[in-house]
């Protein structure tokens, strides 16, 4: 749980962030700047976000995580991706460790790590979150 929680970043400019992420063939796996191109590996990705790499291969459960998150955060449907960013930035609420983890996660995951053009979360890897202690064992560089 904690290898994406001690992600340490200074600030970094929107503009930048926006640029860069337009820029970014997913299909590819790479940054393409003009002719050049930049590919990144699991590797370049474990050393930026310290994600897992070379652990169990993630099995995808889409019934399983999808049930696990309507029950945790009491829903009758998958909530949107804007669901979790939002819980993560109200101030005035106090989230579990493991709630922060799992909202930060899924936020990853949608917007950077394999998004997908619905505004829910992709269930296929939800159900590494039933135990959030032993996520770091699993091979994350799925991007």
């Amino acid at each position: 749980m904690h290898c994406l929680l001690r992600f340490v970043s200074t600030e970094v400019p929107l503009r930048l962030v926006k640029w860069l992420a337009s820029r970014f063939d997913v299909l590819a796996s790479e940054l393409q700047l003009k002719m050049k191109f930049i590919p990144l590996t699991k590797y370049d990705i474990h050393d930026i976000l310290g994600l897992p790499v070379d652990g169990e291969p993630l099995v995808c459960d889409p019934e399983s995580g999808r049930d696990f998150i309507l029950s945790h955060f009491n829903h009758t449907s998958t909530p949107p991706v804007s669901f979790f960013a939002k819980k993560l930035k109200d101030v005035d609420l106090q989230l579990p460790d493991e709630d922060v983890f799992i909202c930060f996660t899924i936020v990853a995951f949608s917007t950077f790590l394999c998004p997908n053009s619905s505004l829910s979360p992709s269930p296929k890897y939800l159900h590494i979150f039933r135990d959030c202690q032993s996520v770091c064992r699993y091979d994350l560089q799925f991007v």
